[in-house]
C-alpha cells in the first residue's frame, strides 16, 4: 500500500465549512438531515476511548468498572483565546429531562482538573445513569443522549469526532442487560450507517481481526469499504508470531476489506498518568525500535499521522457532500413549510381559536344545507364524493 501523503487542512475556507457543518449539528440538524462526521466504534476494550484522547489531546476521567455509556462528540476548534464547554444533546427526552439537559452548560478551562469529573457526574445524573456497576444505584446503565464537548484555543487544530460505547456480548449483572446489548449495537449501527460518515473502527492487535464484530457492522453499513479506516491498538501485547504478522499484513495492505487502510497506534493504559508529550515520546520510540513495526511504513504509525489522515478525510468528505447536505436541508425545509402552510394562520389566543372553531361550524353547516336543498353545484365536494348527493338516490 503506497504511503498516504496528507496535506494542511487548516486554510481559512476549509475552517468556515467545518464550523458550518458544526452549528448544524450543534442546532440538531443531524437528526432530520445526515451529516459529515468521524464516528469512533469498537467492541469494549479495544482502546476505543485512549484513541479518542490522544486524537483530542485531552484526558477523560475514568471510573473504575465503567466503560463509555453514552454518545461523546469531541469539538476541537482554533480559536484566539481558551475555552472548554460541555453540554448534554437529549436524544429524545421528557419534557423534565428536555429542561435539565438545555440548563446543562459549563465552561472550564481545563479538562485536567477535578471539575471536569465533576461535570461529568452532572451530565450522568442528567441522562439518568447509574453511578455504580454493582447494583445499588438506580437508572439507566447506557443512553442515547449525547456529551458535547466543545475545545477552543489558539494551539487547537480543527477536528470533530464523536465516540460511541463500545460492543459487548455479556451481561453484567446488575448493571447491564440483554437489553443493553441490543441497545448498544443498536447505537453503534445507526452511527455508521450513513454514507456522509467516516468510520473510525478500533481493534485490538493482539485478537483475531475476523472475529470482531464492529468489521462486520462496518462491512454491512459499507459493502465497498470506501468510508472505514481500521485502527489498531495495543501492538505492546502481541505474543504469538501468527498474530503478530496477521496485524502487519493489515498495515501492509496486504487484506484490502476496506479501502483507507489500516493504522496502528500505541495508547497509554487505563492507569498510565503520563503526559501528552511523554506518550508520544514513547510511542515514537516503540514504533522505532520494536520489531517488525520499525519495518513499516512510518505514514501509518502513531497518533499524529492517524490524527493527520483523519483531518484530511473529514475535509474531504465535508468539501464534497456540503453541497447534498444544502439540498437535503433545502427540501426538508420546502416540506416544512408546505405543512405549516396547510395548518392555516396561527391561532396562539383564545379568540384566534374560537373564530376558527366558528368558522368550521359555519362550514359545517353550508355543506348540511347545500345536501338538505340538493343544491350539489352549491360547492365541489358533491363533485368529488357523488355518494353524497343523496336526493339523487331516492
Amino acid at each position: 500500500m503506497a504511503p498516504v501523503q496528507s496535506t494542511p487542512q487548516t486554510g481559512l475556507g476549509n475552517r468556515h465549512l467545518l464550523d458550518k457543518i458544526d452549528k448544524l449539528r450543534e442546532l440538531g440538524i443531524s437528526k432530520q438531515v445526515p451529516l459529515p462526521q468521524l464516528v469512533v466504534v469498537g467492541d469494549q476494550s479495544s482502546g476505543k476511548s485512549s484513541v479518542l484522547e490522544s486524537l483530542t489531546g485531552y484526558y477523560f476521567p475514568r471510573s473504575v468498572g465503567l466503560c463509555t455509556r453514552h454518545a461523546t462528540e469531541i469539538v476541537c476548534r482554533r480559536e484566539p483565546t481558551t475555552s472548554i464547554v460541555v453540554t448534554i444533546h437529549p436524544f429524545d427526552a421528557t419534557a423534565r429531562k428536555a429542561e435539565l439537559a438545555k440548563s446543562f452548560r459549563h465552561v472550564l478551562q481545563d479538562l485536567r482538573g477535578g471539575q471536569f469529573a465533576e461535570v461529568l457526574q452532572m451530565a450522568s445524573t442528567v441522562m439518568g445513569l447509574k453511578s455504580t456497576t454493582d447494583g445499588s444505584s438506580e437508572g439507566d446503565a447506557f443512553s442515547k443522549d449525547i456529551l458535547r464537548v466543545e475545545i477552543c484555543g489558539p494551539d487547537e487544530e480543527h477536528l470533530t469526532i464523536i465516540d460511541v460505547p463500545g460492543i459487548f456480548e455479556n451481561v453484567q449483572e446488575g448493571f447491564s442487560t440483554s437489553r443493553d446489548v441490543a441497545l448498544v449495537k443498536s447505537m453503534v449501527k445507526d452511527y455508521i450507517k450513513d454514507s456522509r460518515t467516516i468510520i473510525l473502527a478500533v481493534i485490538p492487535c493482539n485478537v483475531d481481526v475476523a472475529t470482531q464484530t464492529i468489521l462486520i457492522y462496518a462491512a454491512e453499513a459499507d459493502p465497498e469499504g470506501k468510508r472505514t479506516l481500521g485502527v489498531l491498538t495495543k501492538p505492546d501485547l502481541v505474543r504469538e508470531n501468527a498474530t503478530r504478522e496477521a496485524a502487519m499484513d493489515l498495515i501492509r495492505g496486504k487484506r484490502r476489506d476496506i479501502q483507507l487502510g489500516y493504522y496502528v497506534v500505541k495508547n497509554r493504559g487505563a492507569d498510565d498518568t503520563s503526559s501528552s508529550k511523554d506518550e508520544r515520546d514513547f510511542e515514537e520510540k516503540f514504533f522505532v525500535d520494536e520489531e517488525p513495526c520499525c519495518r513499516l511504513d512510518k505514514s501509518r504509525l502513531g497518533v499524529p499521522a492517524l490524527r493527520s489522515r483523519l483531518r484530511e478525510l473529514l475535509m474531504d468528505r465535508t468539501k464534497s457532500e456540503s453541497p447534498k447536505v444544502r439540498r437535503d436541508i433545502n427540501e426538508r425545509l420546502a416540506d416544512a413549510k408546505k405543512q405549516l402552510a396547510a395548518l392555516g394562520q396561527p391561532r396562539s389566543t383564545a379568540d384566534e381559536q374560537r373564530r376558527f372553531l366558528g368558522e368550521i361550524v359555519s362550514r359545517f353547516v353550508e355543506l348540511k344545507n347545500f345536501g338538505l336543498n340538493a343544491y350539489y353545484t352549491g360547492d365541489p365536494l358533491f363533485d368529488k364524493h357523488p355518494d353524497l348527493r343523496l336526493a339523487t338516490r331516492v
